[in-house]
């Protein structure tokens, strides 16, 4: 399974792109900072000339991609304020309801109000973003923590549908089956924990946030229109995958099984990219490979002495630098193996750790993004790879928790500490076998003349699923 992180030891991190300075964002967002409050103006943005001869080449691809000739619609409808080589999810039916929520101040006065207004609703005093990351970085709380998180979700809102489509992200969720400990078990009860459901995002809030932060500030240098905007969260239509905070953006979850979704499934697998910095290489022991008279731990049953002996005049410094003669053992001998990895070095080839988290690289590369078109086609690539497998974990497990007791739940909690990872993957297993047993049963009726067509797809068979690392030993 491709992801943004690996399972294998011998694997190389992704590499997301370089770093560029992020546009310092003003009230409400990074667009209309010279007004405060309005978060975009309405002003006609033209593309530059070097733009369109740098996105030209993608111009056609975009056209006649699979996506968009699956939206015979849009042929020959293309928007003309969608900009050159953006793959097209919209053709000419543009809501009013959309320029409003961004052209009209409506996210703006939504971000504003919610999460930057110091003052009252009679007397506002609203401080900028940067503002509310400072106050937490110089004080953590929880409040303020949940203000940087409810406005990087906002942020990646999109208007309405109808009247029904509220915002729900932060005001309060179903109630969980572990809400009836209340009354049965109440020395283990914790409303904090066990009262409601958690939001889970389909796609994470974070790099949604860094994908319509970077579209607004295109749109504000002039290298993006608002129909991009607009086209960037149709796209998510095509895969049922909504952004923000309205309630098509997530699912109420049980917070065990979903902590343990996150931690024991979707991080593991490199479904979803890792937080934590990636390591120096360091083989945990003072002195450098050269003085090392025989294999550190963890190296001895893949060199043998007298290999080490050569590998130790190889120039090697790092574990990265062992994996890499490692891997090419196999195939050149040790001699070859070192040769090939001394030349790579004299290149300047070889792996070097920054010391950076796969989200921190994911984020540079977003960062580094100057065009519409590249920015589209990168929040499909991450919806495709990321969010839509995250998605259908989610409503599995989440399946899978509903059938559970409040106890079972409750204990969940502390799945880690409890040793309980087996136990939600087996329960996770049984709700895939009761889905897949569901769906046959409906074909082999619906065959029949007894029954409608099943909806969908069954879930995949697990014995093709890639193993958890606790279940490869």
């Amino acid at each position: 399974m491709a992801g943004w992180g690996s399972l294998s030891k011998l694997t190389r991190p992704r590499s997301f792109g370089k770093l560029v300075k992020p546009v310092a964002e003003g009230v409400g967002g990074v667009i209309g900072k010279t007004d405060g409050h309005k978060l975009m103006g309405n002003r006609v943005i033209m593309p530059s000339p070097a733009y369109n001869n740098q996105v030209i080449r993608t111009q056609n691809a975009a056209k006649i991609s699979a996506t968009s000739r699956s939206n015979q619609v849009f042929v020959g409808n293309r928007h003309p304020g969608l900009s050159p080589g953006v793959e097209d999810f919209t053709g000419l039916d543009v809501p009013k309801e959309a320029l409003d929520w961004f052209e009209g101040g409506g996210r703006s006065e939504f971000l504003n109000n919610t999460f930057l207004n110091i003052g009252t609703k009679k007397k506002p005093n609203y401080i900028t973003f940067q503002d509310l990351i400072n106050q937490y970085e110089a004080k953590p709380t929880t409040a303020l923590k949940n203000k940087i998180d409810g406005y990087k979700s906002g942020v990646a809102t999109p208007w309405a549908k109808d009247a029904d489509d509220s915002i729900v992200y932060q005001r309060g969720g179903p109630s969980a089956l572990t809400e009836e400990l209340k009354q049965t078990n109440p020395e283990l009860y914790s409303a904090q924990l066990d009262k409601s459901l958690e939001f889970h995002h389909k796609s994470m809030k974070a790099v949604e946030y860094e994908i319509f932060k970077k579209m607004d500030e295109l749109i504000e240098s002039g290298d993006a229109t608002v129909i991009d905007l607009i086209n960037l969260h149709n796209l998510g239509k095509q895969f049922g995958i909504e952004a923000g905070s309205r309630k098509g953006a997530g699912l109420w979850m049980h917070r065990g099984p979903h902590n343990w979704m996150h931690k024991g499934r979707t991080k593991p697998l490199g479904i979803e990219p890792l937080t934590t910095p990636e390591a120096s290489g360091s083989l945990g022991r003072k002195g450098s490979i050269s003085k090392m008279k025989a294999p550190p731990k963890g190296w001895k049953e893949t060199f043998s002495e007298a290999e080490w002996q050569k590998i130790r005049k190889s120039g090697a410094t790092t574990s990265y630098d062992l994996e890499e003669i490692a891997n090419w053992k196999k195939n050149l001998g040790i001699d070859g193996s070192i040769k090939r990895f001394k030349k790579l070095k004299a290149k300047g080839k070889t792996y070097t750790p920054d010391g950076k988290s796969e989200m921190e690289r994911l984020f540079e590369e977003i960062r580094a993004i100057n065009n519409p078109a590249d920015l589209t086609q990168f929040r499909k690539e991450f919806l495709e790879g990321s969010s839509v497998p995250m998605t259908k974990e989610a409503d599995i497990i989440e399946a899978a928790a509903q059938k559970q007791s409040p106890m079972f739940l409750h204990d969940t909690q502390k799945w880690g500490q409890r040793g309980m990872g087996p136990d939600l993957d087996e329960m996770r297993l049984k709700e895939i076998e009761f889905q897949r047993e569901d769906y046959d049963y409906k074909m082999d009726r619906a065959r029949s003349g007894k029954g409608p067509w099943p909806e969908g797809e069954p879930p995949a068979d697990p014995e093709f699923e890639e193993l958890l690392p606790y279940q490869l030993k």
